[in-house]
Parts: C-alpha cells; structure tokens; sequence
C-alpha cells in the first residue's frame, strides 16, 4: 500500500534534474545575458525551440503511448518491442522530413526561421532533433523502471548539452551559428554512447508491434501528442510571431524570461516525473490520497507564486541590464508552468479512460488563442504581447482540461477551494504587470493573498503541522 512517505520518497529521488537544471540556469544566465546579444541569443533558443517541438511531432505520441501501455503487461520483450518501436519511429521521421526539406526548400525555410540562407543550420537542427529524440526515450524507459539513477545521469548531461555547451563557443564567437552546431554535435555523440550502452532495452528484429497493439498506441498517442505539445507550443508560438517580424532582440528577451521561469520548476518537473507512473500504477486504490495530493500542489504552488512575486527584484539582479525588461510581464509566462502543475493533478481521466481526443481538441483551440492573442497584441507591445498569448493559451488549458478530465476521474474533493486557489494565482501573476516596479503595492498583494491562501487551506496547513511535530517527536524518542 503506497502512502504518502513512501511517495516523496520516490519523488525525491527524481529531483536531482530539476534542482541540477535551476543551478546550471543560475550560474548561465549571468554569463548569457552580458556576453550574448540578444538577437543572437534568441536565435539559439529558438533553435532550441524549433527541436522541442520537432521531437514530439516526430514521435507523433508514441512516447505518451509507450507511458500508457508500460503496465499493460509484464512482458519484458513486448515492453522494449515498444521501445523500440517509438523510438526508430521518431528517427525515421526526422531522417525522411529533413532530407525532402533541406533539399527542396532549405534556403527559404532557413531564412525564414533564422533571418539568412544557411541549409547548414538545418541539417544541425535535424543532428540535434534526433539525439532530443533518443534521449527522450532512453529518459521515459528510466522513469517507467522507477531507474532514478539512470534518469538522473542522462538528463544531467542533456541539461549539460543544452544549457552550458553553447556557451563554451562564446570564447571564439557568438555567432549562432557556432552555438547550434556545437550543441547538435555534443548531444550526437553522447546520444550514441547511451544507445550503445543500453542496447539491452532495445529489440532490433520485428520491432512493430501486432497490428491491433499498434492501432491502440496511435489512437491513444496521436491525440495525446496535443497535450506534451502544450508547453513548448505556449512559448513557441510567441517566439515565432517575433521572428516572423524580424524581431531577434525581442526574441531573445522573452527567451531569457521563460528560461528563468524554469527555474522554478523544481518541485513541478520532479513531481511529474514521478506522477505519471504514480497515477496510472494506483488510481483504482489510491483516490483519496490523490484527492489529497491536489489540495497541497494548488496550495504550494500559491506559495511559489507569492514568494516569486515578492523577490523577484533580487532574481532580476541575475540578468543583464538590457534583459530586465521582461520583469512587468514574467509572471504572465509563469502561469504556464503553474497550469502544467495543477492539471498534472486534475486532468488524467483523459488519459486513464484513454480519450486523448480531449486533449487534442482543447490544446488545439489553446494554441489556436495563444497566436490569435500574439497577432493582436505583439505588433504593439511587442514581447509584453507575446507573454499574454502565453496567459490566456495557459488560463483556457487549465480551465478546460480540469472540467474534463474531472469529468472522468474526481481528483477534486471541494470544486470551490480549487477554484479559490487558482483565482489567487491568477491575480498574482496578473497584478505583477502593474505593481512589480512598486514595492508598496507589491508587498500588500502578496499579504493578501497569503492571508487568504491560509484562510482557505488552513486544514492542509494544519496536517503539515502536525506531520513535521510527529517527525521531530519520533527524532527525540529515538535518540534517548
């Protein structure tokens, strides 16, 4: 019987990515934002961008299909027969769409998402997609074993790749150009010393399933693709309006406000990881503890918002000068990963009665509203317009994927405590536009919201109490 000891536990384990990922952006940003301009910086991330999402197109929801089906069976051939399958899937994929594109409209494609003609940068975003695609897989396989050893040490060396190897080019140049071909060719080489390694998982010979197992892993991973898409097509969606203006400069800044939103995503990045095997492994016996469970990620993540909103004039103090900007709407950006958070807690009944279509349909109409929202608002306020298409793409998702999937599986236990608590956290993030350069204003924002926040989650406070007396109790008895 899992408790709730047992599952942070499990979940601590996981968060050595996350805190590694939060370090490694603290220590980078100071450097990235006085060595690289913005342009170049915010073609770099877009390249980074453009792969994330590459990755989950290619994989067309495979990779959320093979989470699915993990525990279908215990079979070890049929689970690495998945494996396998999702995996040369998504390489075939990337191999064939990037061959016929560079070939045939390379130079104008190039141009349009970097602003010049350099078929070269293609074929580095292709290298790099692939090895995003590899690890990504070879990183659902740790999860799904509950390996934290494994995951730990292949993430820690993708975050390596992503976030630090361009870097090291800056002392001959930043240009992109150099940044890109170093991260796709370092995340090449580690990717094939991990496939090599971890052969063993993989089948090489009848790798496609039979044909009604690979009926069910497209009708449950195509639209379920929609749902991992969301988070990247938030923040992509403005960065591709900005780069279809030509406006690099303002790329790069709000590039620099999501990564630094990042940072804070700890505790969520952690506790998905660990959640999803969770949900699908214990939903039928473990319903009020997940009931439980959701109350206090909606209550901790009220406390990350209103500790970001109050200090962030220190977190800013990491940036460069000309980066600053995006303080008056980085909370606007935040709202997405707070909405990824508390959906992880409300929105698989989609996925546990395998009606993905949900997710398709409501990401569809989300991305739809982000880029509605960017061509209305960034010609005039720029990157602050971008960061609202993000808001309202993120507030829509959240709302509608809760309706839904509580539709199919209660993880709720009071609808108006959870809709209290999230309206809190929408008025933070939303208020930050106008008092975040008002200390005053800003102070009395947060208390309010504080006193109200342990008003409504006094019970869940209580427990927390009463848990941390239990264990220093137990501490003292133990050592008389």
């Amino acid at each position: 019987m899992t408790d709730v000891k047992s599952m942070l536990k499990k979940m601590l384990k996981f968060s050595l990515v996350p805190v590694v990922s939060a370090l490694l952006t603290v220590f980078v940003l100071p450097f990235v934002t006085r060595v690289f301009p913005d342009e170049e910086y915010g073609k770099i991330n877009f390249f980074y961008s453009t792969a994330n999402i590459l990755v989950y197109v290619f994989l067309i929801g495979l990779d959320n299909a093979f989470i699915r089906y993990y525990y279908e069976s215990d079979d070890t051939k049929q689970r690495k027969k998945l494996l396998s399958f999702a995996l040369f899937t998504g390489l075939i994929l990337n191999f064939a769409v990037f061959s016929f594109v560079t070939l045939f409209a390379g130079d104008p494609l190039s141009f349009r998402l970097f602003g010049e003609e350099n078929k070269f940068v293609l074929i580095a975003l292709s290298i790099f997609c692939g090895s995003q695609i590899a690890f990504r897989m070879l990183n659902l396989s740790a999860r799904m074993e509950m390996n934290a050893f494994r995951y730990n040490i292949q993430n820690i060396i993708q975050i390596l790749i992503t976030r630090v190897s361009y870097c090291v080019v800056a002392v001959y140049s930043t240009r992109y150009t150099y940044s890109v071909w170093c991260m796709a060719i370092s995340s090449l080489i580690f990717m094939a010393f991990y496939l090599w390694k971890q052969r063993r998982y993989f089948v090489f010979r009848h790798v496609i399933p039979s044909r009604e197992m690979t009926k069910d892993l497209f009708k449950f991973g195509l639209p379920g693709m929609a749902s991992c898409l969301a988070l990247y097509l938030n923040s992509y969606v403005g960065k591709l309006v900005l780069t279809w203006s030509g406006n690099y400069g303002d790329t790069g800044v709000l590039a620099i406000a999501t990564t630094l939103a990042s940072i804070f995503t700890i505790i969520p990045s952690a506790f998905a990881t660990f959640w999803s095997p969770f949900m699908y492994e214990n939903y039928k016996e473990q319903q009020p503890m997940i009931k439980k469970t959701h109350n206090y990620v909606v209550f901790g993540a009220l406390i990350i918002v209103i500790g970001i909103v109050a200090f962030q004039d220190i977190l800013y103090l990491l940036l460069g000068e000309k980066y600053r900007v995006s303080q008056a709407y980085f909370m606007l950006i935040m709202i997405n990963p707070i909405q990824n958070l508390i959906n992880e807690t409300t929105s698989y009944g989609i996925s546990i009665v395998k009606k993905t279509y949900y997710n398709m349909i409501m990401t569809v109409i989300g991305v739809l509203l982000n880029l509605v929202s960017c061509f209305i608002f960034v010609p005039r306020f720029g990157a602050m317009g971008a960061a609202v298409g993000v808001a309202v793409s993120s507030v829509f998702l959240w709302i509608s994927l809760t309706v839904i999937g509580q539709k199919f599986y209660s993880s709720i236990t009071s609808p108006l405590k959870t809709l209290s608590g999230s309206f809190l956290i929408f008025i933070l993030c939303v208020a930050n536009s106008f008092v975040c350069d008002k200390l005053i204003p800003k102070i009395i924002v947060c208390l309010a919201c504080l006193v109200l926040g342990l008003i409504l989650y006094r019970k869940e406070l209580s427990e927390m109490g009463g848990a941390v007396s239990n264990f220093f109790k137990k501490r003292r008895s133990l050592s008389q």
